[in-house]
């Protein structure tokens, strides 16, 4: 008998796997319509808006693992820890945004104002150089570009790294 249930348990692993794999999300999984998706990331948004981070973790956390596919997800995340100075947690979430999209600058940047923070140099160093590196390939991130290379002038000047 409890050989049955552990095959079973396998195999109830392996097609959650492959699903996964396939490109399912949680959210498919358990039936949740966009639409509700939409709908709490509003109120992520919102609260992370109203300076209430605590309250907007919860949702982005909860989104991130509804749907691990979704960039604004994980910036969301990554932004409320940097608020309330998680900055390790942070650039977590924000490394994961980049996996989601590596042409996207905003990840990096973040990242490096994090590592800013906790002061590693050279992973600050890092983050705004690909943050420039990539917002300058992008009309849309023309002022992040200017940011992050003013960042950079600013940690080379400082002789840190």
């Amino acid at each position: 008998m409890a050989e049955q249930i552990q095959v079973q348990d396998s195999n109830y692993e392996d097609e959650l796997l492959s699903f996964l794999e396939d490109g399912g999300t949680m959210g498919m999984l358990r039936n949740i319509p966009d639409d509700a998706i939409e709908q709490m990331y509003a109120f992520a948004f919102n609260y992370y808006e109203s300076a209430k981070y605590e309250e907007a973790h919860k949702i982005f956390q909860l989104l991130c693992t509804l749907d691990h596919y979704q960039v604004r997800f994980f910036m969301g995340l990554g932004a409320c820890r940097q608020e309330l100075k998680q900055h390790e947690l942070a650039v977590d979430a924000y490394s994961f945004a980049t996996l989601i999209d590596v042409n996207d600058p905003r990840a990096p940047f973040h990242a490096g104002e994090c590592h800013l923070a906790l002061g590693n140099m050279d992973a600050a160093e890092s983050g705004f150089y690909t943050a420039n590196h990539l917002a300058k390939k992008q009309p849309a991130y023309s002022e992040l570009a200017q940011r992050a290379s003013a960042m950079l002038e600013e940690i080379t000047k400082q002789g840190v790294t």
